[in-house]
């Protein structure tokens, strides 16, 4: 009975171990993911900006236009 408790008290802790081993690449791999994430959101943040800019600058030459046209 003791060699069976030896067995498989080895192969439980084999299993132990790769499932700890697992969750640690696990979360290596979330993180990753969220860090990536985070990367996009940062550019998808930018780029709302950088269109926000372009329409203000549009608007504020569609205004500047209208102002030559009444002038003339």
């Amino acid at each position: 009975m003791s060699n069976l408790k030896l067995i498989y008290g080895n192969i439980i802790d084999k299993l132990k171990n790769q499932i700890a081993e697992n969750e640690k690449k696990h979360e290596a791999a979330l993180e990753k993911e969220r860090e990536a994430a985070h990367f996009v959101v940062r550019r998808l943040e930018d780029a709302i900006k950088d269109i926000k800019e372009a329409i203000n600058q549009h608007e504020w030459n569609q205004v500047a236009k209208y102002k030559e046209n009444e002038d003339e």
